[in-house]
């Protein structure tokens, strides 16, 4: 796996952290794309 292969992946994965964390905060049905997206960029 090369370097931009791995921060691909990385980027995958915080996405991922930082759904998963406001879905079990707020729900599903109350959480946005945006919304993910700003934590994400806080998680990193």
């Amino acid at each position: 796996m090369d370097g931009f292969q791995r921060r691909r992946e990385q980027k995958k994965l915080h996405i991922l952290e930082a759904a998963l964390a406001l879905f079990m905060e707020y729900g599903v049905q109350k959480i946005s794309i945006g919304e993910i997206a700003k934590k994400q960029m806080y998680l990193k």
